[in-house]
C-alpha cells in the first residue's frame, strides 16, 4: 500500500514539507500555480506507480468547498481526479484527506464567528440539510465520487509547525471537527475527542 502526497507550492513551507516526506520514504509531488487539476491527477497517477494508494493527502491553502491547487480545486473540478481512481484500493481501505483550512466548512470566519461553520444558511442549524447543502459537504461529495474512497476536511482554520509534519503524514494533524463523506452521500463528522456523529442521527 502506498501513502501519496500532493503538495501545493503556495502551502507553507511546502518545499520543507516536501523534503520532510522524501527523508521519510513516502511519495510526494508539488502542484505547480498553473496546472490543471487533470495534470495534476495524471501526474499523481504515474507516481504512485503500481502500487495502490490506501491514502491521498492533499496539502494546499483552503477556504470553504476549495482548495488553492494548481488552478483550484472545487465541486466542479474534483471530477478531474478521476484518472487516479484506478489507483485507489477503494472502499473502506482508502481515503482522501484534504489538509486545507476550512475545505469542509460552508462559509468561512466573519465578524460573528472567528472561523469556519459547517453548516449552511440554507437549512435549520445542525440539521442534515444545513450540511448537505454546504460548499465544503459537495467539495467532498464530488472527491469521494471520482475516486471511490471517503474524502475528510477540516471545518476550523489549522495550524502546522514543521514540528506537526509528522502527525501529518500519520492522519493525525486536524484541527477541531472533521467532516467525512462517503462515495454514496453518506457522512460522519469526526471530533477531537474521539467522539463521532453519523450522520443518520441528524433531522
Amino acid at each position: 500500500m502506498t501513502n501519496l502526497f500532493i503538495v501545493d507550492r503556495r502551502a507553507p513551507q511546502s518545499s520543507r514539507m516536501l523534503d520532510f516526506i522524501a527523508i521519510r520514504g513516502l511519495r510526494g509531488m508539488a502542484a505547480e500555480q498553473g496546472e490543471m487539476i487533470l495534470e495534476i491527477a495524471l501526474r499523481a497517477r504515474s507516481a504512485a506507480g503500481d502500487s495502490p494508494i490506501s491514502t491521498l493527502t492533499l496539502v494546499a491553502h483552503g477556504a470553504p468547498g476549495a482548495l488553492q491547487m494548481g488552478l483550484g480545486l472545487n465541486e466542479h473540478t474534483a471530477h478531474d481526479f478521476s484518472p487516479l481512481r484506478s489507483r485507489m484500493r477503494g472502499g473502506p481501505l482508502s481515503s482522501v484527506r484534504c489538509f486545507a483550512c476550512t475545505a469542509a466548512a460552508n462559509a468561512g470566519a466573519d465578524k460573528w464567528n472567528k472561523d469556519g461553520t459547517l453548516e449552511s444558511g440554507w437549512g435549520t442549524t445542525g440539521s442534515r440539510t444545513s450540511i448537505t447543502t454546504g460548499r465544503g459537504y459537495r467539495l467532498l461529495m464530488a472527491l469521494a465520487r471520482a475516486l471511490g474512497c471517503e474524502a475528510r476536511g477540516p471545518v476550523l482554520t489549522q495550524y502546522l509547525s514543521a514540528e506537526g509534519y509528522q502527525r501529518m503524514l500519520d492522519g493525525e494533524a486536524f484541527r477541531g471537527p472533521v467532516l467525512v463523506v462517503a462515495p454514496d452521500g453518506g457522512f460522519r463528522i469526526e471530533h477531537p475527542d474521539g467522539s463521532v456523529r453519523d450522520g443518520a442521527s441528524y433531522a
